[in-house]
């Protein structure tokens, strides 16, 4: 960057921040061969003997045409890609144990984390349901802060637990922990896109998708649909929220399977753990 004037004024605001706070970031679109020419122009133009990339695995790959344009046509310029995911995202044991960005998010995440920790211990009220990111970084914030439970996408996977089991395992420990260690408050950890991970969301997706198929008609009205369902699958959709019920029954993906719609599991679980602790008369 070329500054002119007093330099320091205009940086000020930006000093003690992340260089993204200034220079800005966008997600990188498709490379052509014509964008390699005109990078290697400003390289040019600019006197740059290499250009370095901080980006996620999937920019990574438009990098990589950049550092093969750049080598055919032997530009002089070195390309450097630098990989970074906050979730961890990338992995390879002996050249890239941690990604760019996981440390700093795990220990931002930690220190929210421990706040509300602390902040729970104190009141002895509330249960607070956090979502932390990746199941990598789910574990790390975990041990750091030691919350009353952890639920991490890859053991929703290993265990085969349905959304109607996790909320009752959830309320079973809420009400055993009353029961047994007089405790009203407590912290449970998320991981991100959980409702993916659940294998009974996935029959339930799959059997809609052969529902449209072979029963076409049932969808003219959602009640309908949703008895034409198996019971296990109807048990599922009602827990979720309506606008995913009627998206993931009327709308598709661009794999052509039901469409599910983003949830923030913190809020969701939170909710149907509160109705089934409800239904069981527990008000403690």
């Amino acid at each position: 960057l070329e500054r002119s004037g007093n330099h320091e004024n205009d940086i000020s605001e930006f000093l003690n921040q992340g260089g993204s706070d200034m220079l800005g970031f966008s997600k990188i679109r498709p490379i052509r061969d014509r964008d390699c020419a005109k990078i290697a122009e400003v390289c040019k133009g600019l006197s740059l003997k290499g250009l370095v990339f901080i980006c996620g695995h999937a920019e990574m790959s438009e990098v990589i045409k950049i550092a093969s344009n750049f080598q055919q046509h032997q530009r002089g310029v070195a390309v450097v890609g630098v990989f970074q995911s906050p979730n961890a995202g990338v992995y390879y044991k002996d050249f890239l144990p941690v990604t760019l960005g996981f440390d700093s998010a795990a220990a931002v995440l930690s220190e929210l984390t421990c706040n509300i920790l602390l902040d729970s211990s104190a009141t002895r009220r509330y249960y607070h349901f956090i979502r932390c990111g990746s199941s990598a970084l789910t574990m790390e914030v975990a041990l750091q802060g030691r919350p009353t439970e952890v639920i991490c996408n890859s053991e929703l996977l290993d265990t085969g637990t349905t959304l109607p089991g996790l909320v009752t395992f959830l309320v079973d420990r809420i009400q055993s922990r009353y029961r047994d260690m007089n405790k009203k408050s407590g912290t449970i950890l998320l991981s991100d896109r959980l409702f993916e991970y659940l294998p009974d969301i996935d029959r339930l997706r799959a059997e809609i998708s052969t529902l449209h198929k072979e029963r076409p008609d049932v969808f003219r009205i959602q009640d309908d649909a949703v008895a034409a369902l198996s019971a296990d699958s109807q048990a599922t959709l009602v827990m979720l929220p309506d606008f995913v019920q009627h998206a993931v029954l009327y709308r598709e993906d661009v794999r052509g399977m039901p469409l599910l719609l983003p949830m923030e599991p913190e809020r969701e679980i939170s909710r149907l753990v509160r109705e089934q602790l409800r239904q069981r008369s527990f008000s403690a």
